[in-house]
C-alpha cells in the first residue's frame, strides 16, 4: 500500500502537478503533459530494390494517412512471405516492422506489440543478442510496450534497443536518442527519476557534441527543458535555457526581438525553481527591515529577533541561489520588455504579457505595490489596443500564482499516505490585492483526504493571485473555485 502511494505521488508529481506556477497563459496548478512520443518508423525498400504491388500499396496508403488501408496491406505481404519457404529472414523480418508501425498508428497497441515480437524473435534466432538489425523493431517493440502501459517490459526493451545502437553506431549516436519520449514516460511511471533525469543530461550532451551551440540544437534544448519542467526541476531547466538564450544572442544579438521569448521562458524557469521555498524568500527579501518574522497564522508580521535577524544577514548558499535566481528572473523580464519597447512594431498583447510577467513576479515575490502597477500598465495597453480577448485571458478572473505545499507527512500509515495523494476543490473571495479570504472546502478526494480539511483550507489561504481587473483597477472575486492538489511539495 505504502510502495503504491509513493509510486503514485512520484508520477503525479513528475507528470506535472505543481506546486508553483509563475503561470501564464495557462492555468496554475495544471498538469503539463509530457512531450509527444515519436511513433515508430517504417522500413522503406534499399534503394534499387524492387518492391511487389502489395509493398507499393501500403506505401501509398500510408503516405496519405490512410492507415487502415496501409495495416490491411501489410497484413497480406507478411502472410504472402510467411508462406514462401524460402523468404529471406531480413524481408520477413521488415515486413513485420512495417505491419507492426502501421498497427500503432491505428491504436492497435496489442497487434503491434505481436508483430514486433514476431521481428526480434525471427532476428534473434539467425543472429546475435547484438544483431544491429534488431535495433528498430526493439525501438518499435519499446514505443509499443509504452502506448499499451506495459512500462516495465517497455524500459527494459529500450534499454536493449539503446545498448545495441551505441555498440553498432558509437556510443554518441544521435540514433539511440530518437524514442527518448517513450522511454522518459516508462520510466517515470516505473518510479525510475533518477535514470529519467540523467537520460536528459545524457541525450542533450550528446546533441550539444553532434550539433555544437548552433540554432539547430535549439528543438533539442526546447524538448529537454520541457522534461526538466515535467519532472519539476526548474533549476536544471534554467541552466538548459540559458544555451538557449546564449545561441539566440549569438545570433540574432542581445537586442534582438528574436530573443524575447527565450528571456521570458528563462525567466519563468528561475521563478518557479522559488516555488517550495518562496515563503522564505519573501522572509530573505525583506532582511534590511528589522527583523520579519513569519507567522503561520498572521504571514509575515514585524518582530524584532536579533538572532534571526543575524542569520538573515548571512545567508546560506541555498538561501544566495535564492536571491540570485529571484533576481536573474526579474533582469531577464525587464530586459524583454526593454527589447519589446525599442521595437514599436510589438504588438500590444506581447508587451503586456511582458509586463504581466513582472508583475506576477512581484506579486509572489511580495511587492504588491510593484506588481499592481505592472498590471495597471499591462491592463490599459490592452484596453487602449481594444483587445478584449487578451483581457478577459490575462485579467478576466483572478489567476493563482503559488500555493503553499503541502508538508511531507512523517507518517508511515497508509491510511494518512493515501490521504495526500488526492485533491480538493475549494471557493473563496480574491481579493484585489490577490489574496485568499472566505475560504470555504467544497470537496475533498479520497476519503482519507478528509481528515486533512483544515490543514488543506489553512494552506489554501496563502494562496497568491494575480487579481481580476476591472477598468476602474482591480476588483474583489467572489465565489472563485480552486482546483488544490495535496502532493507534498518534493524534497530536495
Amino acid at each position: 500500500m505504502i510502495d503504491s502511494y509513493f509510486k503514485t505521488g512520484l508520477i503525479r508529481r513528475a507528470l506535472g502537478t505543481a506546486v508553483l506556477l509563475f503561470a501564464l497563459p495557462a492555468q496554475a496548478f495544471e498538469q503539463e503533459p509530457p512531450p509527444a512520443v515519436r511513433p515508430p518508423a517504417l522500413i522503406e525498400p534499399a534503394a534499387g530494390a524492387e518492391s511487389g504491388p502489395r509493398e507499393q500499396a501500403m506505401f501509398r496508403n500510408a503516405a496519405r494517412g490512410s492507415y487502415a488501408e496501409a495495416a490491411a496491406d501489410a497484413q497480406a505481404l507478411v502472410a504472402a512471405l510467411s508462406a514462401k519457404p524460402l523468404t529471406p529472414t531480413q524481408q520477413l523480418a521488415d515486413a513485420l516492422n512495417n505491419l507492426g508501425a502501421l498497427q500503432y498508428r491505428n491504436d492497435d497497441f496489442a497487434g503491434a506489440i505481436t508483430s514486433y515480437q514476431k521481428a526480434v524473435d525471427l532476428l534473434s534466432d539467425s543472429g546475435s543478442f547484438r544483431n544491429p538489425l534488431l535495433a528498430t523493431p526493439l525501438f518499435g517493440l519499446g514505443v509499443s510496450l509504452t502506448a499499451a502501459g506495459e512500462h516495465a517490459a517497455a524500459v527494459d526493451t529500450l534499454r536493449r534497443a539503446i545498448f545495441i545502437t551505441r555498440a553498432d553506431r558509437g556510443l554518441q549516436s544521435t540514433d539511440q536518442l530518437q524514442h527518448d519520449n517513450a522511454l522518459m514516460q516508462s520510466l517515470l511511471v516505473t518510479g525510475k527519476l533518477e535514470e529519467a533525469l540523467e537520460r536528459q543530461k545524457v541525450r542533450l550532451t550528446i546533441m550539444e557534441q553532434a550539433l555544437g551551440k548552433t540554432p539547430e540544437l535549439i528543438p533539442a534544448i526546447d524538448e529537454a527543458s520541457h522534461w526538466y519542467r515535467v519532472l519539476q526541476q526548474y533549476e536544471d531547466a534554467a541552466q538548459t535555457l540559458e544555451k538557449k538564450v546564449e545561441i539566440l544572442e549569438a545570433e540574432h544579438g542581445e537586442k534582438s526581438i528574436a530573443v524575447v521569448d527565450a528571456y521570458r521562458e528563462l525567466a519563468q524557469a528561475y521563478d518557479r525553481s522559488l516555488g517550495p521555498e518562496l515563503d522564505k524568500l519573501r522572509l530573505l527579501m525583506r532582511r534590511d527591515d528589522s527583523a520579519f518574522a513569519f507567522s503561520s497564522n498572521r504571514g509575515f508580521s514585524a518582530i524584532p529577533n536579533r538572532r534571526l535577524q543575524e542569520e538573515l544577514d548571512q545567508p546560506t548558499p541555498r538561501e544566495q541561489k535564492m536571491l540570485d535566481y529571484e533576481r536573474y528572473a526579474l533582469s531577464h523580464l525587464k530586459k524583454a520588455l526593454r527589447i519589446q519597447e525599442d521595437h514599436p512594431d510589438t504588438p500590444p498583447a506581447e508587451m503586456a504579457l511582458t509586463e504581466t510577467l513582472i508583475g506576477d513576479h512581484y506579486q509572489a515575490t511580495g511587492s504588491t505595490r510593484n506588481a499592481r502597477r505592472y498590471y495597471k500598465r499591462a491592463y490599459k495597453r490592452l484596453q487602449k489596443a481594444g483587445d478584449t480577448a487578451t483581457i478577459d485571458k490575462l485579467y478576466g478572473a483572478p489567476t493563482p500564482l503559488y500555493r503553499r505545499p503541502m508538508r511531507q507527512p512523517n507518517s508511515n500509515n497508509p491510511a494518512v499516505l493515501i490521504a495526500y495523494s488526492g485533491a480538493a476543490q475549494l471557493k473563496m473571495t480574491v481579493t484585489k490585492t490577490g489574496k485568499a479570504r472566505d475560504v470555504e472546502l467544497v470537496s475533498v478526494s479520497p476519503d482519507d483526504a478528509k481528515r486533512l480539511e483544515d490543514k488543506i483550507v489553512r494552506n489554501a489561504r496563502k494562496t497568491i493571485f494575480r487579481p481580476q481587473f476591472s477598468p476602474r483597477g482591480p476588483v474583489d472575486a467572489e465565489n472563485v473555485t480552486l482546483n488544490f492538489p495535496l502532493l507534498p511539495a518534493p524534497k530536495r
